[in-house]
């Protein structure tokens, strides 16, 4: 149930799995909230004062890190089935590009003044600043160089075909891919700074702070012009065949046939008083979801013009929405420096929420192709990743290549390295990132991703002749793997709490200790329990003497003991 505005004053809370719960305007002043997991949980205006938060999980940001200045534009690019890149434009005069399945920034160019926007296909991406610098995909080749006359770029579309830029001073230029020509017959002047350009099968959409005007790519004749007074975004339905005009002025959404006759179909009124600031089609053509200064998302079915859902949470203006790639969730940014994700299957009103780990209001927000993560960027030199089910950042290392695409789609990568263990003998390391491990063979290369914990891995360690691997998560479970194999061979799921640390002993023994206020002593490679040491608070470590006769615990009670392997 939600525990939202509930006087929850010296509850005794501790360990509690919260996740996402909702925790609005509750009152736990002096609540023991010790170990608590909380990653999502909504806890706008909850009064913490005096609460015991030691050990309290929130989750931890990620950042990819790289730019000197503000990062002014991103673009999700999906060269191929295998690959994912995130581009990246930045005031420091550079354009970068991440390996989504590393986190890894792969290529830099430098370039001879600070940057605005970036746009991308499966072929070609390219950035502005007062020029535009166009690169091919495959080898990263630039192509054209597109000079200015003096204006800075403010909004780019791309396609296979066509090439629209828009500057400050309301002009609109269109070039043809195949020499990157522009052509001089189809050009546009708008009076004010283009905000926002779309292009979508035959039709180039695009809009000042006065007017939105629709041309029709071929024959470069003008299908519809609004005089919509001020317009704060644009958004094609995804097969083309709808156009959404945001009004912030009058607080409305109206969406236009993609036809002869570009009739509005219908008008969204009093969408987010008093201004409007973003709207988005669903995927699947279902809904449509506006953002705006009232602080609020609202999700509408644009064929009746009925509001379907108001979500009601960020504390600032709303500055981005998105639908993920199934339309099952809204992703909105706001300037309240937060993300939050919004669930439509069951529309339930209460958000899962990332901060950001900057105090500046997060500027946009996107899904990644395959609906797995949520990137967004502040006013910072970086980007942050969450994962979008679960709203818990996804940390990559950018120094790492060890994590594949799939280790980070499947959620095995979840945080920095929390855990590292290296055999006896120096030949094989593991550690983990969040409930996945990898597992490596310095000498051979060989590489393998163990996967067997549902929840964080918080301890490894090699047995003494570096045959086993043993894992304890905070999914109350340790499994013990064969290193060779890279296989699991045993799961020990007696204990009934997170696990915080296992040790081997030289003689083949296994210790693990828990939350449970369990150690527990376990023979090994069978598995059999030994011996259950049972301690008056959580048990938070242990180890073994170099003899393996005797075995060490600390406990949340401050007193250490030591324990005899024999007679328990």
């Amino acid at each position: 149930e939600p525990l939202s505005r509930q006087d929850l004053r010296g509850v005794c809370l501790p360990r509690a799995q919260l996740d996402g719960a909702s925790l609005q305007g509750a009152d736990l002043r002096g609540a023991d909230l010790m170990g608590c997991s909380l990653r999502g949980a909504y806890l706008c205006d909850a009064d913490v004062s005096g609460a015991r938060l030691s050990g309290l999980e929130v989750g931890r940001s990620t950042n990819f890190i790289g730019h000197e200045a503000r990062v002014t534009g991103m673009y999700f690019c999906k060269p191929s089935l295998e690959q994912e890149w995130l581009l990246s434009v930045s005031g420091d005069a550079t354009l970068r590009l991440w390996n989504f399945s590393t986190g890894r920034c792969f290529s830099t160019h430098q370039l001879s003044e600070p940057l605005s926007c970036v746009a991308a296909t499966q072929r070609w991406y390219a950035a502005a600043g007062q020029s535009v610098y166009v690169f091919e995909c495959r080898d990263h080749r630039q192509v054209a160089v597109l000079p200015g006359a003096g204006a800075r770029r403010t909004a780019m579309a791309l396609t296979e075909s066509w090439l629209a830029i828009g500057d400050e001073m309301g002009a609109v230029s269109l070039h043809t891919t195949a020499s990157w020509e522009e052509q001089p017959d189809k050009a546009l002047k708008l009076d004010t700074a283009v905000v926002s350009l779309q292009l979508s099968g035959p039709w180039l959409a695009a809009a000042d702070r006065t007017a939105v005007v629709v041309k029709h790519v071929g024959t470069w004749l003008t299908v519809k012009e609004l005089p919509v007074g001020q317009c704060s975004a644009l958004a094609f339905s995804p097969h083309g065949m709808m156009l959404a005009v945001a009004l912030p002025i009058s607080c409305a959404v109206h969406v236009y046939r993609c036809d002869d006759r570009w009739e509005c179909l219908i008008k969204l009124e009093g969408v987010n008083k008093p201004k409007t600031t973003a709207v988005a089609f669903a995927p699947d053509n279902t809904w449509l979801a506006t953002g705006g200064s009232d602080n609020t998302v609202k999700v509408w079915d644009w064929r009746t013009g009925a509001c379907a859902m108001t979500f009601c949470g960020h504390s600032k203006g709303v500055v981005q929405v998105c639908f993920s790639p199934n339309s099952q969730w809204v992703a909105s940014c706001s300037e309240d420096c937060t993300v939050r994700l919004w669930p439509l299957s069951t529309w339930h009103a209460v958000p899962r929420m990332k901060n950001s780990s900057s105090a500046d209001p997060v500027t946009c927000v996107a899904f990644t192709a395959n609906g797995k993560a949520v990137v967004s960027a502040a006013n910072q030199p970086h980007a942050e990743i969450a994962d979008a089910h679960t709203a818990v950042p996804v940390a990559r290392i950018p120094q790492d290549e060890m994590f594949t695409a799939a280790d980070i789609v499947n959620n095995l990568v979840q945080g920095p390295p929390n855990v590292v263990a290296i055999s006896p003998n120096g030949q094989h390391w593991a550690y983990s990132c969040g409930v996945g491990i990898v597992l490596w063979n310095e000498a051979t290369g060989v590489r393998h991703t163990l996967q067997g914990h549902r929840a964080t891995v918080k301890s490894l360690a090699f047995s003494h002749d570096g045959a086993y691997l043993a894992s304890g998560g905070w999914d109350k479970n340790v499994c013990l793997w064969n290193v060779e194999a890279g296989a699991c061979v045993s799961v020990l799921s007696s204990h009934r709490a997170k696990v915080n640390q296992v040790a081997f002993s030289s003689t083949g023994l296994l210790s693990t200790c828990s939350d449970d206020h369990d150690m527990r002593v376990w023979s090994m490679p069978t598995g059999t329990l030994r011996h259950r040491c049972v301690h008056p608070r959580f048990v938070w470590c242990t180890g073994f003497a170099a003899d393996g006769r005797h075995v060490a615990t600390g406990s949340g009670d401050t007193v250490l003991r030591v324990w005899d392997c024999d007679t328990g």
